[in-house]
């Protein structure tokens, strides 16, 4: 019987200390908050018309948060138009997801049938 208090307890403080940590996670920033910020910059993300449009900023949070879309378009300037346009139709579905020393945020969308996924991501 000493055997299973023990092992609840430790099962009840181990629980605590999981939703402490949790608890002290950055909130994820807003999605209204994020389309309202636009997009600002992107890079070539792969070979075949693919770019990651992004921006960096605090969103109304206290961390600096780097949001990431990716896109299809044929020059840089195309592929922020398009993300900034993507925007509209996303929404915060994920996070905050603790990984190593970053924390993530999820976004999905849908437009004309085809998913949007994006994320911001902040160190701590």
């Amino acid at each position: 019987m000493k055997f299973n208090i023990i092992y609840i307890f430790a099962l009840v403080l181990s629980s605590c200390a999981f939703a402490n940590t949790e608890n002290q996670l950055p909130k994820c920033p807003g999605a209204d908050v994020i389309k309202a910020a636009k997009l600002n910059n992107a890079k070539v993300f792969s070979q075949n018309g693919g770019w990651l449009v992004t921006n960096i900023s605090r969103y109304n949070t206290a961390e600096e948060w780097t949001f990431n879309l990716f896109v299809r378009a044929k020059d840089k300037n195309e592929a922020i138009e398009k993300g900034n346009k993507l925007l509209e139709f996303i929404s915060l579905t994920d996070g905050p997801v603790l990984v190593d020393t970053h924390v993530h945020c999820g976004y999905q969308g849908e437009k004309d049938g085809q998913p949007i996924i994006a994320f911001a991501n902040t160190s701590l």
